[in-house]
């Protein structure tokens, strides 16, 4: 475990964004605590098997590096900015999976302290009619990677990843292609693969979560592989991504109680409704009549509307714990950041804001209540969950960090366009500075000032400010020229 100095911390929080809250004291606590525990807990030094000899930032959960953990940790990560002088990488957590890849494709879902896997992908068998499946159950986790790659270079506008990567995930996919789908389209693990690790989900036999994510990985392999010039493999992908949203859409939507469901063997709706039926509107698979329903389940205090937002269990579901009970309730950063990411995707950006607003909230009061970061916080009262871990940052920093400033402040960063969009959600004087946007570092500020907003920006280089309020306002950036927009 690496051990850093306090002053280490406020050097490293001097060049990171920095939120200006005047009303929320505890937001830029919460957000300051996250990056000082990632610092003090979650910074690793290079492994005897870490083949690039990189830094990189862990799970804070055990001494191992988990699949899907890394996956969301980039997800906040992105906003280092050169904040950690050890972390020349910030995808390094990614690259420590690539670069065990094994021959036929395949990535482990946890690496041990001493390289070796968690599982041995021969030590389980599963069968269906035709093809037998000879991989450990909980050897590999949900595809996450495309997406973290996709995002890492939307927002820095680094392409030099992007193919070099590519093969990588183009042949995991192949892989679990290959050995984690049924004959019919389903793919499949256990609880322990999904991560979401004691979710009760009844006989799965294709498992709705999984399915749903292989479609998101198409769709970014296939942005990637537009963007770096293969056809070929652009075109598959999404023809890939066609088959699977045409699977999802005739054999697991629920007609009983309206959401995406597990199957068993017989294509009937199993398991429960969690927080994994969402990943259907994050790949962009439900049409919309599908989608309103969704959103009916978490605008319900009976379903996802508790406390704190968002379970990861139903709250009529038999085994829903008020106190979370790990993934039995438990609200988690990761899944939380999934479904406010789909709800902006699918245009429902006040319900987004509403869930956004929520966790960051509810985990700066356990911040000032504890003075850490939880593993995941209970639904009905506003407290760590139970069973959860602290310090941990880990993906737990996503809320008070990347949700915070996306979906609660509202501002993107495009740098792969040169620009940086700013939706002017809260009622309040705000702002956020420090902003690396490409080689341009940006300050903004928002006050209210009779009844309209008046923006103040300033860029160390050339940049596209779009600030969304009412009317749209647009506006180039010279280098250190301030602009005064009155919006509204």
């Amino acid at each position: 475990m690496s051990t850093h100095s306090h002053m280490d911390a406020t050097q490293a929080l001097a060049k990171v964004p920095r939120p200006f809250l005047p009303h929320h004291p505890d937001w830029v606590a919460a957000y300051d605590g996250a990056w000082s525990i990632a610092l003090r807990n979650g910074l690793r030094p290079p492994r005897a098997w870490n083949a690039r000899q990189e830094w990189y930032v862990d799970a804070c959960f055990a001494e191992g590096v988990f699949q899907w953990d890394s996956c969301f940790i980039t997800f906040w990560l992105k906003y280092a900015q050169g904040a950690l002088p050890q972390l020349t990488n910030p995808l390094s957590c990614l690259d420590n999976f690539y670069d065990r890849q094994e021959a036929d494709g395949a990535i482990a879902r946890e690496i041990l302290a001493d390289g070796t896997f968690a599982q041995n992908k021969h030590a389980a068998q599963d069968t269906d009619d035709t093809k037998p499946y000879f991989n450990h159950r909980a050897f590999t986790n949900p595809p996450l990677f495309s997406w973290a790659e996709w995002e890492y270079y939307e927002h820095t506008g680094d392409d030099s990843r992007l193919a070099r990567t590519l093969p990588v995930l183009a042949k995991y996919f192949d892989w679990y292609s290959n050995n984690r789908m049924r004959k019919n389209g389903y793919l499949w693990y256990d609880e322990w693969g999904s991560g979401m690790d004691n979710v009760p989900r009844g006989d799965a036999w294709g498992w709705v979560d999984y399915t749903c994510q292989a479609a998101l990985d198409c769709e970014y392999l296939s942005q990637i592989a537009i963007t770096v010039g293969d056809k070929e493999l652009a075109d598959s992908a999404a023809a890939n991504y066609l088959a699977l949203q045409d699977l999802v859409n005739a054999k697991m939507w629920n007609e009983m109680q309206l959401h995406y469901s597990d199957v068993d063997q017989d294509d009937l709706w199993t398991g429960t409704l969690n927080v994994g039926s969402y990943w259907a509107l994050m790949a962009g698979l439900a049409p919309h009549y599908r989608a309103v329903e969704m959103l009916k389940h978490l605008r319900s205090f009976r379903s996802f509307a508790r406390a704190h937002m968002v379970p990861s269990l139903a709250g009529f579901e038999k085994g829903f714990s008020p106190r979370g009970d790990y993934w039995r309730g438990g609200v988690w950063a990761p899944t939380t950041y999934m479904v406010i990411r789909a709800l902006e995707r699918i245009g429902e950006t006040d319900l987004a804001h509403h869930i956004a607003l929520n966790h960051v909230s509810n985990v700066a009061k356990v911040f000032q209540d504890t003075g850490t970061i939880w593993e995941n916080y209970a639904p009905d009262v506003i407290e760590q969950g139970e069973k959860a871990k602290g310090d941990f940052c880990g993906w737990s920093a996503l809320g008070p960090i990347a949700v915070l400033i996306e979906s609660v402040m509202g501002s993107r960063v495009q740098g792969n366009r040169g620009g940086v969009t700013w939706e002017l959600r809260l009622t309040e004087d705000h702002g956020i500075r420090n902003l690396h946007v490409g080689s341009a570092v940006v300050d903004l500020t928002a006050r209210w000032i009779d009844k309209r907003w008046h923006v103040t920006a300033v860029s160390t280089a050339p940049v596209d400010l779009h600030v969304k309020w009412n009317g749209n306002q647009y506006r180039s950036l010279e280098a250190n020229i301030p602009v005064e927009l009155v919006v509204g």
